[in-house]
This record gives C-alpha cells, structure tokens and sequence, in this order.
C-alpha cells in the first residue's frame, strides 16, 4: 500500500528548480496528472446517461456499450498509470482516453442526428481536449478525428439540417472546433515558451552554481600545490584534475633543457590503453628545439598557447608533428608554455585518443591559468632538487671520506694483525712438522729395537708398524665414511666377532681412518693380545693424526693472513702497478672462504690472462664487492660463476669479466638505480647503498664500463677494461 502510494504522490511532486531535458517530457509529466484524474472521472460521469440512452432510444439498446466503453478505458488508464512505468506513458494514455472520450460522443451525436443534450456533450469533449496538455499535433488529430465519426454517422442516420436547432447545435460545434484549433496553437506556443524561459534560467543557475564550486575547488587546489613539494605528486594530481574536469585522455609534460636546445619529456599520463610501443615513444621523447620541430617551437619561440582541432592532416607539416599526430591518431590538441618570469621553461600539451577535443575559449583560459600553477611547482622543485642533489653529493663525499680513512686504518690494523699471528703460525707449523718427522723416526726405532728381541712376534711388530705409518687423510665425506663404517662392522660380524664387539671396534677403527679389514688389520685382531695392541695402534693414529689437522689450520690460516695482507695494502701513490687477475681474485675468494662453505658453489673459467697495468687494489675491491653481493642474495646457497676472457680490439687487448649467480635476481624498476649512490634494496644496517656505486667509478677510472643483466634465478655483472701495459703482437 505504501509502494502504491509513494506511486501516486510522484505523479504530483514537483521538483524544485529542475525540468524536464525536454518539452515533450515536460508534456508526459503534466498529460499524467491530467490522466489520473480525467480517468477517475471517465468511470463515472456517464453513468447516468445509461438510463437517458434506454428510455430515448430503446431501438438502439448498443448505445450504451459506448458509456460502459468509457468506463472500461477509465479503468485501463488509471490502472497502467499507477501500477506501470513507461517512456511517454502521459501522453499514450492521455491521446487513448481523450480519442475515446471525444470520438464516442461524436459518434453519439451523429447517431441522434443532433439532438442537443448529445450534440452539448460533443462539445463539452472537445473543450476538454482543448484544455489538456498534449502535444498540438496530437489535439488537432482527436478533434478532425471526432469530425469525420460524427460526419459519417449522421450521413448514416441522416441528419436534418434544415432543422433550426439541429443546424444551430451544427453551427455552434463547428465554432467551438475553429476555436478550439486555435486555441490550441496559442496554449501550446505559450507553454513552449514558458518551458524553454524555465529551462533557460535553470541552466544559468546551474551554470553560476558550477562556476562557483569550480572557483572554490581551483582555490582549494591551488592551495595544496602550494604546500605540496613532491613534484610528482603535485604532477599527478594537477593531470587528474584536468583529465576529469575537462574530459581529456592524455596530459603530456615537455621540460625545456638548460641549454634551451632540446625539449625532453617529463611524464605522460594517459587514461586510455594505447600500444606499448606509442607510450615508450612519448616517454623517450627528446627533440632539438628548432624551427623544424614543429608546433612546440612555435609555442615556445610565440609564448603563446596552440590550439588546433580541425584540418590537422594539412595544417601540420614538420616530420615531429606528423609523427606525434600518427602516434596518438590526433584529431585535435592543446600547447601551453609553462613560463617563470617571462621565461618558458617546459611545455605541456593535451589531447584525445582518436577523437577530437572540444575546448571553448574559457575552458581554454582556465586551463592555462591552472597551467601557471604548474609552473610555480615546477620551479619550486627544481630549487628543491638542486638543493637536494647539494646535500647529497656533500653526504656522499662525506661518506667516502670516513670510509676512505676506515680503509686506511684498518689496512694498518691487518697488516699489524698479520704480522703478529705470522709468528705464533710459523712457530706451530714448524713444531708440528718436527713432532711428525720424530714420531716416525721412534716408530723406526722400536721396530729396528725390537727386532733385536728373539722371542718377540717380528711379523705383529710389523703389522702394528705399517698401520701406524700409513696415510691417514681421507678426503671422503661424512656420508660416505657412516656407509663405510656400517660395512666394515658388518665385516667384523661376518668374520665371527659378536654385534657389541664389531660394533666397539668399528667405531674405533673407523675414528682414525681405518675402514677395510685388510690382512694386517685382520692379523692384529686375530693374536691374543689384540685389545693392547689394538689400543696402541688407535692411540699412535690419533696422535699423528691431530698433528696433521694442526699443520692443515696453520697453512688455512697463513693463507688467509697472506690474503688480508694483499688486500689491505695501499695503492702506489696512486699510480698504475703491474696486476695479475688471477691472483687477485683467488685473494679475494680465500676471504670469503667462511662464507663460500656454507653452501656457495664457485666455478670458475679463466683464460691465461697476462699481467697489465691497474690499480690493483681498488680491482679486488671490484671482485670483492661483486663477490659478496652474490653470496649474500642467494644466502650463501647457490652458485657463481666467474669467466674472464681477453680479446684484441683495433691494436688494444681488453679484459673482460662476468659474474654470474643464480640468486633471486634485481627487480626491473631497480636495474637503473643500483649504482646510484646510497640506494640498497638491504635491510637497515646491512648495508651503505655505496658498493656498486663505488665499483662503477673504479671501472670508469680503469676507462672501462660494467653492464647487468638480471631476471629471477640468472644475475650477469659483465666489467670490460683496457688491459694497459701489453700490446698486440705484429
């Protein structure tokens, strides 16, 4: 009942301050209401005229399905207007029920031929026709409809027109419809013209409120341009303004270089999709500013703005524009100079993509006055950026002055280190090595003494003697050596020694080495005694074979002492030195050995690569710095891979150097910034941001260049230098 209701009350409501967008809806909407209550009355108002009919004229007893025909319309029409909704219902159901209502009482008054209280009914129709507001055409349609039924029924009926009265209710019908013609044609011009007067100061009303808001929020805007200092952001929210404001699909930037000789892009945003290869056009755009650029000169050399929307196929001659035009398939554009004291300093244009832009004079200038704004930002930034570059530069030569004298001391630290473990390590070494050559020479003696002994077994001494002796290094690995130690217990069961006891004496065994029940081992085991002996021999293994794990450490250790050593000394005054690669980076690959253990693979494809002139020192910092960015993105599990090549170009060797890993690779966004100054993609304190940045300018001090390649699981680092000091041969 409500939904019925809320039904009714919007055929009445009436908006405030808005029309319908057109006159014939503004017709629809005043034709329902018409309806709704002529239909209402329909139903009832010739109810009465039942019986009038039946008693007149009781040999025309169908009359009556007229008055009922009436009744039925009414119903029609009231019902579709408040349960159903469709375009132009007003007037469809208005033009049935007034076609009905004024061709049915014609036909009455020609079927009565003139009777007057049927002929004043035909009438009072057309005066309600008259007064509704449908269209005119459809008016005049009822009413010459309503005169041809009443025309041919009482040519049927034959009607006496010499009749006074039936020839005056003639006269007067065929006044009122003359009348009414022309009443209609004024009713419906003055309606028109109060519709579009309405309709005219409802839209300057609407179009003094849009000015107003679009003052307000351009004031707003400009506002937070002011406090913003991010050009970027101050770029993306200008663009998207415009774009939404004035239903433009690109918004293209074009800074004017400081040399004024080139316009370059800036940025390029476009709301549409377009090809690939168009927007990398756009956002590589660099052009020397010269008459034959086109349009952009014109607007700069004029500072003026260049608007164009027509003809562009003819108007538009340089080679710049027609490639621009063919690009963005341009039908129309805007220029604008962005200008700081009367000084242009970039360009920006604005077009659509495949259709043409439609901007007005005053779209125009509020567009360029928006444009200015832009500018102030653009300055603003720059001063910003200049400044910001300033201090970087001052933090980054600050930075590598700290580090350079870090580097100097802890040069001086290691050397002073190295020096003092040198010592203790050659004294180590030397003692182990006379524990190991005195330890066989009394292994030599109790055998050369013993034999002397006659009742002594000479043979077990013998055993005993090369079981001792013998190789003690195993280079097997830890799963190797449990499946060796399992088949040499199962040996010991097999040769008749219980599970406990093959399992004590395979442990023991296996502990110095021994993994093969050989014949000495077995001639050992098999005499009485064998636990004493057994024990001596296990004891005197293990004691040679601790003094050799002691000499292994000690050369590790002087290795990578020598290693720290080489690294941390300093260049000669600065000057080039005699360098072999090979040696270096076998340097630096004994420093990271800890690291490289873990899990990192090093393969390794060198040529035989001549010694050559270099800073020597800053290379391996190179391959250090390289090196150790690998092993930390593949968390020391992985594998690198150094090749080093020389080749000959135009009378000049080069050397050429790639590292590659197989970690998770450098995101595409970062591969030209990495050897930006303090750019790292490392958690706080894992890193400065300098090291690649450092490695680029000792390549380009080396005259070379460094290249990267990267995508997940594959990082290429390629160096080339020139190798200076060796020539071609002739």
């Amino acid at each position: 009942m409500k939904k019925l209701w809320n039904r009714i009350s919007s055929i009445f409501k009436e908006e405030l301050g808005e029309k319908p967008s057109t006159y014939l809806l503004e017709l629809d909407k005043n034709c329902a209401r018409f309806v709704f209550v002529l239909s209402l009355l329909a139903i009832v108002i010739w109810l009465r005229y039942i019986e009038i009919d039946k008693s007149i004229y009781p040999n025309l007893p169908w009359m009556i399905y007229f008055r009922y025909g009436l009744i039925a319309v009414g119903l029609f029409c009231f019902t579709n207007l408040v349960l159903f909704r469709f375009k132009y219902q007003g007037i469809i159901l208005m033009s049935l029920l007034a076609c009905y209502y004024i061709v049915s009482a014609a036909i009455l008054a020609g079927i009565t031929t003139g009777r007057s209280i049927y002929f004043s009914g035909y009438i009072v129709s057309i005066l309600v026709v008259l007064f509704t507001p449908l269209p005119r055409r459809i008016s005049y349609f009822v009413m010459y409809l309503s005169i041809i039924a009443f025309g041919i029924m009482a040519s049927i009926y034959k009607i006496d027109l010499k009749d006074k009265e039936t020839a005056f209710m003639v006269s007067l019908c065929i006044n009122v419809i003359i009348l009414s013609s022309v009443f209609v044609y004024i009713l419906d011009r003055t309606r028109r013209r109060s519709y579009f007067k309405s309709k005219e100061i409802e839209n300057r009303i609407k179009e003094i409120e849009y000015q107003k808001k679009e003052i307000e929020t351009l004031n707003e805007f400009t506002k937070s341009l002011n406090e913003e200092q991010d050009i970027d952001r101050v770029l993306s929210q200008v663009f998207s303004y415009i774009r939404n404001t004035y239903d433009i699909d690109h918004v293209w930037l074009k800074m004017i270089s400081e040399e004024k000789d080139k316009i370059i892009s800036y940025k390029f945003v476009s709301t549409v999709d377009i090809p690939e290869v168009s927007r990398e056009f756009m956002n590589r755009f660099n052009v020397p500013l010269v008459p034959e650029t086109g349009t952009f000169y014109l607007s700069y050399k004029r500072k003026k703005s260049f608007y164009l929307n027509r003809n562009l196929s003819k108007l538009l001659i340089a080679d710049t524009d027609r490639q621009i035009a063919e690009t963005l398939k341009l039908q129309g554009f805007l220029i604008v100079p962005l200008m700081i004291k009367n000084e242009v300093i970039a360009l920006i244009s604005f077009t659509n993509f495949q259709s043409n832009i439609h901007l007005n004079a005053q779209k125009r200038k509020e567009i360029e006055r928006f444009c200015q704004q832009i500018a102030g930002a653009l300055n603003t930034s720059k001063i910003l950026h200049e400044l910001s570059r300033s201090l970087s530069s001052l933090k980054e030569s600050q930075s590598q002055l700290i580090q350079s004298e870090k580097l100097a001391g802890l040069g001086q630290i290691v050397a002073n280190v190295a020096h003092e473990i040198n010592t203790p390590l050659g004294a180590i070494k030397a003692s182990s090595t006379t524990l190991q050559s005195s330890w066989q020479s009394f292994l030599l003696s109790i055998q050369k003494h013993f034999k002397k002994i006659p009742e002594l077994d000479h043979e077990l001494l013998e055993s005993i003697h090369e079981l001792v002796k013998e190789n003690h290094k195993t280079s097997i690995t830890t799963k190797e050596a449990r499946t060796k130690k399992k088949e040499l217990k199962e040996a010991l069961v097999n040769k008749g020694f219980s599970q406990d006891l093959a399992s004590s004496i395979g442990e023991d065994l296996a502990e110095v080495g021994i993994f093969f029940l050989n014949e000495k081992v077995m001639f050992v085991l098999n005499h009485p005694d064998w636990k004493d002996y057994l024990e001596f021999i296990i004891l005197a293994r293990g004691i040679l074979r601790n003094n050799e794990n002691v000499i292994t450490a000690a050369d590790k250790t002087a290795r990578i002492v020598t290693a720290l050593k080489t690294f941390s000394q300093k260049d000669n005054l600065g000057t080039k030195t005699s360098y072999h690669f090979q040696d270096g980076i076998e340097t630096i690959l004994t420093i990271y050995s800890s690291l490289i253990k873990l899990g990192v693979e090093i393969d390794e494809d060198f040529e035989e690569i001549p010694e050559f002139l270099a800073y020597g020192e800053e290379l391996n910092q190179v391959w250090s710095n390289l090196i150790h960015n690998s092993i930390q993105a593949m968390n020391s599990n992985g594998k690198i891979f150094i090749q080093a090549r020389k080749y000959e170009d135009k009378g000049n060797y080069f050397l050429q150097v790639k590292f590659q890993d197989n970690g998770p690779g450098i995101a595409k966004e970062n591969l030209d910034k990495i050897f930006n100054a303090f750019f790292t993609t490392k958690s706080s304190g894992e890193g400065s941001g300098l090291g690649l940045h450092i490695t680029k300018q000792i390549i380009e001090k080396h005259n070379g260049f460094i290249d990267v390649q990267s995508v997940p699981g594959n990082t290429e680092f390629t160096i080339t230098i020139p190798m200076e000091g060796i020539s071609v041969p002739k």
